[in-house]
C-alpha cells in the first residue's frame, strides 16, 4: 500500500526512518507522566516528537506528543525545506485540493457504543491544575445548517463523564456561529471530534479561514493529495477515513456547564467558562490507535498556531509593501509576538520611507492575537531568539538620540487575545506595541560600521571533535 501524507501512521514511519522520532515502550500514566516527559525534554532544549507506545490501563493505544514542537519536524512532515516553511505553507494554503469520498477506512475498524465511552481513550490531564482530562487536539467537524457545507476547526473538550464533554468554543469561532444557528432552531448540532489525524488536517483546522472555506480542501493543498472522507456511523458528517480515533456526538442546545481551568496557549490557566453539553453517540478507532496531544502552552501547540498566523501575515504585508523578506511568529512568544525581516530602501535624500512600519501595522490588522511586532534588518536571523535579543540590545533606542524620533509605538484600545493573562482572559480592548529595531537610514559609513558584529576568523572551519573527545561519535 502506498504511503499517504494523510495517514498519521505513515507520517510517523517517515519520521522514524529520518531519525526524527523518539519512541519509548515503557508504560506511562496518561494523566501526568506523558506531559512530564515532554516538559523535561523541553527544559533540556529538546523538541523531538515523542511516541509513547505503551499506556497504562489502555492496551493497544499509543500517545503522541510534540509533533509540531520543532519547525524542522513540521518541514519534514510537509516535505519542505525548513528555511522555506512559512512561505511554502502560505502558498499551499492558497491552492486547495478537494477531498474525495470513500465508503470506509481504518478509522472504523473498531466501533464503540455506550460504556465505557471516553474511559476507553487515554485522555490526559496535561498540567497539574487542569479541571479534568481533556481532548486537547480536538479537530472538530460540523455542518452548516444553512449551506450544508462542513466546517473543521480545533477546540479543546473537557471530559464531564464517560459519555459527556464540554467544549471551549470562542465567540468568534466558526463552530460557535454554526452552533448558535442550530440552537436558534432548537436542534442539536452533530459533531465529530478527531484527536488523531494527519498533520496537514490539524494545521488546516488551525488556520482561521473565512466562513464557508472547506478546511478539508486546505488540508489537501498542504499535503499535496486529497483527504479521504467517509460517512460517520451515527452522525450526518463525513470524517477522515485514515483517522486514529473519531468521537461522534451531538452538541445540545440549552443548558451551559462549567469548563476549565485549563492551561491554555499562554501557559496560564484560563478562567472557568460555560459551554454546551456534548453527548457522545459512538467512538470509532483504528486497531492500533494513536491519541495525539496538543501540548498547550508549549511549542507543540504554539507552532501550530504560528504557521497559520504567518500565512495570514504574509498575505497582509504583501498587500502593504514589498520590503518584507521573512515573517516569524516564535513559539517563545506564545503566539503574541511577530518578527519581520525587512529590506529598507531609503528615499532619494537617504531618509526613511517608512514601508516597514506599514508592514508592522498590517501585521496587527491581520492577526488579532499579535500584541508585539518587531522589525529587524534582513541580516538578523529572526528564527534565532538569540539573534533577535542581540539585535534588540545592540540596535534599538526607543527614542533615536540623533533625531528624537520615537522608534517604539504603542496602540491602545484594539482587540487582543482572550487567552492572554495580561488581558485577564477577557475580550475587552487591549494595547499593542510596534518596535522598529532596524538600523536607521541616513547614517554615515563610520556610524553604520559601529553596528558591525565582531566575528572570530576561522570559526566555521573548526570541528570540535578534533579538540574534545565529548564531541566524537562513538
Amino acid at each position: 500500500m502506498t504511503a499517504s501524507a494523510h495517514d498519521l501512521h505513515d507520517v510517523l514511519d517517515r519520521l522514524r526512518v529520518g531519525g526524527l522520532l523518539l519512541e519509548t515502550g515503557r508504560p506511562v500514566e496518561p494523566s501526568w507522566e506523558v506531559s512530564a516527559v515532554l516538559d523535561r525534554l523541553e527544559r533540556s532544549s529538546r523538541f523531538d516528537p515523542v511516541l509513547f507506545r505503551s499506556v497504562r490501563s489502555h492496551p493497544g493505544w499509543s500517545m503522541l506528543g510534540n509533533l509540531f514542537a520543532d519547525r524542522r519536524t513540521i518541514a519534514a512532515v510537509l516535505d519542505v525545506d525548513p528555511a522555506d516553511l512559512g512561505a511554502e505553507f502560505t502558498r499551499r494554503i492558497q491552492h486547495p485540493v478537494a477531498p474525495v469520498r470513500v465508503s470506509g477506512g481504518p478509522a472504523q475498524a473498531q466501533v464503540l457504543v455506550g460504556d465505557p465511552g471516553l474511559d476507553a481513550i487515554p485522555l490526559p490531564r496535561l498540567h497539574e491544575h487542569d479541571a479534568a482530562p481533556y481532548v486537547s487536539l480536538g479537530v472538530a467537524f460540523c455542518r452548516d445548517p444553512d449551506s450544508g457545507a462542513q466546517n473543521v476547526g480545533i477546540y479543546r473538550f473537557m471530559q464531564r463523564g464517560a459519555l459527556e464533554l464540554v467544549p471551549s468554543l470562542t465567540s468568534i469561532s466558526n463552530a460557535a456561529d454554526i452552533f448558535r444557528r442550530y440552537e436558534q432552531r432548537g436542534r442539536p448540532m452533530d459533531i465529530a471530534i478527531v484527536p488523531g489525524c494527519s498533520p496537514a488536517l490539524a494545521l488546516a483546522a488551525s488556520y482561521r479561514a473565512p466562513a464557508g472555506t472547506d478546511e478539508a480542501a486546505l488540508a489537501g493543498g498542504l499535503a499535496g493529495e486529497p483527504l479521504q472522507l467517509m460517512p460517520a456511523k451515527t452522525v450526518d458528517l463525513d470524517v477522515p477515513a485514515n483517522a486514529e480515533v473519531v468521537i461522534e456526538a451531538q452538541v445540545q442546545p440549552g443548558a451551559r456547564y462549567p469548563e476549565a481551568p485549563f492551561a491554555d496557549m499562554s501557559r496560564s490557566y484560563s478562567r472557568v467558562k460555560k459551554g454546551p453539553l456534548v453527548t457522545i453517540s459512538a467512538i470509532t478507532h483504528r486497531d492500533d490507535p494513536v491519541l495525539q496531544l496538543a501540548f498547550s502552552g508549549h511549542a507543540d501547540a504554539s507552532n501550530m498556531a504560528a504557521l497559520c498566523h504567518e500565512a495570514a501575515i504574509w498575505q497582509a504585508v504583501r498587500q502593504s509593501t514589498t520590503c518584507v523578506r521573512a515573517v516569524h511568529v516564535p513559539a517563545s512568544g506564545y503566539g503574541f509576538h511577530c518578527y519581520l525581516s525587512v529590506e529598507k530602501v531609503p528615499t532619494i535624500e537617504g531618509g526613511e520611507r517608512g514601508e516597514h512600519r506599514n508592514a508592522m501595522l498590517a501585521v496587527l490588522g491581520a492577526v488579532t492575537q499579535i500584541k508585539l511586532v518587531v522589525a529587524f534588518d534582513s541580516d538578523v536571523d529572526i528564527f534565532d531568539d538569540n539573534e533577535v535579543l542581540g539585535a534588540l540590545a545592540r540596535r534599538l533606542q526607543p527614542v533615536d538620540p540623533r533625531t528624537g524620533e520615537q522608534r517604539v509605538t504603542v496602540l491602545g484600545n484594539v482587540r487582543g487575545a482572550t487567552y492572554d493573562p495580561s488581558s485577564f482572559h477577557r475580550e475587552y480592548p487591549n494595547s499593542k506595541m510596534m518596535i522598529d529595531a532596524t538600523i536607521p537610514a541616513g547614517l554615515t559609513d563610520d556610524e553604520r560600521a559601529g553596528f558591525q558584529l565582531a566575528r572570530c576568523a576561522g570559526s566555521e572551519a573548526i570541528r570540535l571533535s578534533d579538540y574534545f573527545s565529548q564531541f566524537r561519535q562513538p
